[in-house]
Formats: structure tokens, C-alpha cells, sequence
């Protein structure tokens, strides 16, 4: 049997909530969201947060081209020997800055040391839940479908 996976991370990588938020945010996701199981993800280090087999492909933030999967393979494999630190990339399409983090995912991928993962939710995450989180977590926050 497959499982889903909503990922909620905070847009800023490096950002973790504090003690205090965290609990709200848990109270909060097990009063409101039916599921299996929710895991609260913190690591020392920015790692990749995808999407799975929902992973279809990466678009440029500028110009929207396809972004190439191998010249993203070489930037993911310099990029992970700082363990994500430093995300800067230049598209490889219209050499234009920006960050690993902010190409264009087709289902939604990012970075991050923190990570709250909802197993099999029994209802989709509304946009009003999705901006109370933000409240909560005080950060604004991505949600990445994960299918596995």
C-alpha cells in the first residue's frame, strides 16, 4: 500500500520554531488533522525535503524553462558537501542567481532542518489551515506532497 506524506517546512531553511511554538503547532495538528502518524523532524544540518514519486520536474523562477536534471544532479552533489549551507546556484538556462531553494519544483520540494511530516492525512490541508500554521510557527512555511 502507498503512503502520503505532507511535509511542512518553513520557506527559510535554516529556521527552527521555538520550544514554545512547537508545542502550539502539536496541539494544534492533533486537535485539527486526522492522520496516522505526525513526526516532528529537527537536524542539525539543512537536508532536501521531497516529494517522492510525485517528483516530476524543475522549472527556472525566471525565464520558466525546464531546468536541465543533470546540471541540477551537479549543483544537489556541491551543494550537499556543505551540507546545504550554501544553496546559491546560477540557472543554467539564463544565468541568472538564485537559490536551490527557490527554482520551481513541479510538486513542491525545499530545504530545511525542521520538518513536520503528517502521514496518510484523512483530509487536505486547507489554505486557512496552512496560514494558521504560519501564525503558529511564526515563519512562512511550504507544504510538500510527498508519494511513496
Amino acid at each position: 500500500m502507498s503512503d502520503v506524506i505532507v511535509k511542512i517546512i518553513p520557506k527559510d531553511p535554516k529556521f527552527v520554531p521555538s520550544e514554545m511554538k512547537l508545542g502550539e503547532v502539536k496541539e494544534w495538528i492533533n486537535f485539527n488533522v486526522s492522520n496516522e502518524k505526525t513526526e516532528y523532524i529537527l537536524t542539525d544540518e539543512v537536508r532536501f525535503i521531497d516529494q517522492g514519486e510525485n517528483f516530476e520536474s524543475i522549472g527556472c523562477p525566471f525565464c520558466s524553462s525546464n531546468i536541465d536534471l543533470d546540471w541540477w544532479g551537479e549543483v544537489m552533489d556541491k551543494a550537499s558537501k556543505t551540507s546545504f549551507h550554501n544553496l546559491s546556484v546560477v540557472t543554467d538556462c539564463c544565468n541568472e542567481a538564485t537559490s536551490l531553494n527557490e527554482l520551481n519544483y513541479k510538486w513542491n520540494a525545499g530545504f530545511s532542518r525542521f520538518s513536520i511530516e503528517i502521514m496518510n492525512p484523512r483530509e487536505e490541508l486547507t489554505i486557512e489551515h496552512t496560514e494558521y500554521l504560519m501564525q503558529l510557527m511564526g515563519c512562512k512555511i511550504k507544504k510538500v506532497v510527498a508519494f511513496y
